[in-house]
Order: structure tokens, then C-alpha cells, then sequence
């Protein structure tokens, strides 16, 4: 989605979601072991943001 809204020159922050691959097909998959770090990161944008 993140993608969609830049290409239309909105700013975005994009590629805070767990990583995978084949997207929206049958073999869709997620690196579950990605989801933590993930996690860790978006709290530490959230937090950096309500800083300023």
C-alpha cells in the first residue's frame, strides 16, 4: 500500500511490515522470526516521532 500512496507523491513511510515473499498468492509466506524485530522497529519510529 505504502507504494500506491508514494507513487502518487504522498509522503510514506514504507517497509515496517514482516518480511515474506509471493505476495497475495497461494505460497504466500511470512518470516515469522521477522515479526519481533519489526515490531521493535515501528515503536522506535512512534517514539522518535512524539519526541519532536
Amino acid at each position: 500500500m505504502g507504494n500506491i500512496a508514494a507513487s502518487s507523491g504522498c509522503p510514506t513511510i514504507d517497509g515496517l511490515g514482516p518480511t515474506g515473499g509471493n505476495m497475495h498468492a497461494k505460497s504466500e509466506y511470512l518470516k515469522v522470526d521477522s515479526v519481533v524485530p519489526k515490531c521493535n522497529l515501528v515503536v522506535s519510529v512512534i517514539n522518535t516521532l512524539l519526541k519532536k
